[in-house]
């Protein structure tokens, strides 16, 4: 007898890469997805993928989950970061961030997971919605109520060099940062606010003029991109039979939003769990809940110090031998994390009142 497909709804980095897993493992899988393309939350926008919360290199990490890397990525081991009036330039001895494009298009990371995961033999539905009650693996965007960043941007081609770069200051984003990141006549410029959402047209404005000055940018065929990020202390693993992966079970970083790397994780932490029939939600805790309580911790020191401190750390930083252990070492629940937590939780409990702690 037939067994029933493993149903998975949501066709992002989560959903795809469950379904490149368990199809791999010779199951029967049918991922359903609302949209009718690929990727349209971030259509042909680059995005990082951190590389510093690992304890191994994510591309050592993909092929340990048994991922292909047949998307585009591009390792990036330099990054210029200013506050409008000091400006540095970090090198690191190893990868930093992995680069990838966003969507539907040949090589993009949504598009190539696709290709991936049927070329493995899952089904894909697009333009097919599935209740995240009737999957057995939910793996949509933000939950709904939990929106707590916002990112407004350009994405254009250009002829200007590759280059990655940052600003911070409240005039580029209240609370949060900037970034542009050009690849291969590719680019990328936006802005990234934790408060005074109406402020975001100007602050992106102040962001491209601010990175005009830093670069000789040569921008064409300009189109405006997007989007909002979720994150909450009650995370959703499990209800019933469905376990969720990626943004729909509140993982998501509270500083900078980083999320690719822990939803490729979740995806197939919540494959594996299917597989071998071990407890997904107890198994997602032991991976996540440690970073995102850190990722509480970050957020109130970004808020007390990232603007006033911004030059003696940026240059310790630099200083470091090793700079990614550093940042590793503040992405995890380390000894003074655990004591300045209690506090720190109890501030942003009241700066993000909307979102579940």
């Amino acid at each position: 007898m037939k067994s029933s497909p493993i149903l998975i709804s949501g066709a992002g980095p989560a959903g795809l890469a469950a379904a490149t897993v368990l199809a791999k493992e010779g199951r029967s899988v049918e991922v359903h997805e609302r949209a009718s393309e690929l990727g349209t939350r971030f259509q042909g926008d680059l995005h990082g993928v951190e590389n510093w919360t690992g304890d191994i290199d994510w591309s050592d990490e993909l092929a340990s989950m048994k991922i292909d890397r047949n998307f585009r990525s591009h390792a990036v081991s330099d990054l210029v970061i200013s506050n409008g009036r000091t400006t540095h330039t970090l090198e690191f001895p190893r990868p930093l961030f992995y680069l990838v494009e966003r969507g539907s298009g040949r090589g993009a990371l949504e598009q190539s997971l696709s290709e991936q995961a049927q070329a493995a033999g899952a089904t894909l539905h697009m333009g097919s919605t599935l209740a995240p009650e009737d999957a057995d693996i939910a793996a949509g965007g933000p939950r709904p109520g939990e929106a707590f960043v916002i990112e407004r941007g350009i994405r254009f081609r250009t002829s200007s060099p590759d280059r990655s770069a940052a600003l911070v200051g409240r005039e580029v984003a209240t609370r949060g940062y900037a970034y542009l990141l050009i690849r291969d006549g590719w680019g990328c410029l936006c802005t990234v606010l934790f408060d005074d959402f109406d402020r975001a047209r100007s602050c992106l404005e102040a962001s491209r003029r601010l990175f005009e000055e830093l670069f000789d940018l040569e921008l064409h065929n300009v189109e405006e991109t997007g989007g909002v990020g979720s994150f909450s202390m009650r995370t959703n693993y499990q209800a019933n039979r469905t376990l969720f992966a990626g943004e729909s079970s509140g993982v998501q970083d509270l500083v900078f939003g980083f999320g690719i790397r822990n939803a490729l994780a979740g995806g197939v932490l919540a494959a594996r769990s299917l597989l071998d029939g071990k407890d997904f939600a107890q198994l997602a805790k032991e991976r996540f809940e440690g970073a995102l309580r850190a990722s509480v911790v970050n957020r109130f020191l970004w808020e007390l110090l990232a603007e006033r401190a911004f030059v003696p750390l940026v240059s310790g930083l630099g200083r470091s031998r090793d700079p990614i252990r550093v940042l590793r070492y503040t992405h995890a629940m380390n000894p003074l994390y655990r004591l300045i937590y209690p506090l720190a939780a109890r501030r942003m409990r009241r700066r993000y009142p909307k979102l579940l702690w």
